[in-house]
């Protein structure tokens, strides 16, 4: 009985690992199945669909990260869709550096029809054709109008005495001496600060005084007209320069502000040079 009992267990055990070598063989079969399929050459027809389902929003992106992130992806599929995902961070990156560190050298939108014409009129120095965005200064801002006034009177005017001006011996600035676009002084020596931003009750003083250069017997309508919201901080010097803007739709007011006191950017200086030709050149 003995004898039967063990030759019994003996046979129990012998079917018990032959039952696990067969589990592991089919698990083994099955593993090696798998690594076939996870390192296995993908087909044009793969690629074909791993592409059309890319090209669906949304759907592209969850893939991306499925098949990059998944277990039991193929390998080649797996680095793919890595190698998409990684080019994909490093566009987005770059394309928001760009949009913050280099901006459109153009002008504006609403600016550049007449910013155009300004151009083509030859008013605008070589200087001031980029930054369009940037604070106009005193200095660029009467080289624009001494254009203006030499465009539309067909001639060159004659820079006034350097000795008069202190701190710029820039041309434009010297010829807008000469034409009384800027105040000075027989005998005298002023100060008149050419790297200074351009407050809009200054540029129309500027623009009123060209105005005058080109036309001196023209009534260029410089009379109030209408009572702005914000009048009060419009300088005694600026008032008939701020209504000669106004009047002659150089400058408009916001909400029945003129904001007399706000500088002007270089396309807002250009467009005003423009603005100020066609007014003189009626």
């Amino acid at each position: 009985m003995k004898s039967e009992n063990e030759e019994s267990k003996v046979l129990e055990n012998i079917e018990a690992n032959e039952g696990k070598s067969k589990t592991n063989n089919q698990e083994s079969i099955e593993n090696k199945n798998l690594s076939t399929s996870m390192n296995s050459s993908l087909r044009v027809l793969d690629y074909l669909l791993i592409l059309l389902i890319l090209a669906i929003p949304v759907v592209n992106i969850i893939a991306i990260l499925k098949w990059s992130f998944s277990k039991g992806i193929n390998i080649n599929k797996r680095n793919f869709a890595r190698a998409t995902l990684i080019l994909s961070i490093v566009a987005v990156m770059i394309i928001t550096a760009s949009s913050l560190f280099f901006k459109p050298d153009g002008p504006s939108g609403w600016a550049a029809e007449e910013v155009t014409a300004a151009l083509a009129n030859g008013f605008v120095p070589g200087g001031l054709t980029r930054n369009y965005g940037q604070g106009i200064t005193r200095e660029e801002a009467v080289n624009l109008l001494v254009r203006v006034y030499e465009k539309a009177r067909q001639e060159t005017v004659t820079p006034a005495d350097p000795k008069l001006i202190k701190d710029t011996e820039n041309e434009g600035v010297l010829k807008a001496a000469a034409l009384g676009i800027v105040s000075v002084a027989s005998g005298q020596t002023v100060e008149f600060r050419p790297n200074d931003p351009v407050p809009r009750q200054e540029m129309a003083v500027f623009m009123l005084r060209t105005a005058l250069a080109v036309k001196p017997k023209q009534d260029f309508n410089k009379e109030m007209q209408v009572t702005f919201a914000d009048a009060q901080k419009i300088q005694s010097w600026a008032q008939e320069g701020i209504y000669f803007a106004f009047n002659n739709k150089i400058f408009s007011s916001y909400e029945e502000r003129i904001a007399p006191t706000m500088t002007l950017n270089r396309e807002e200086g250009i467009i005003c040079a423009q603005r100020l030709y066609e007014v003189v050149a009626r």
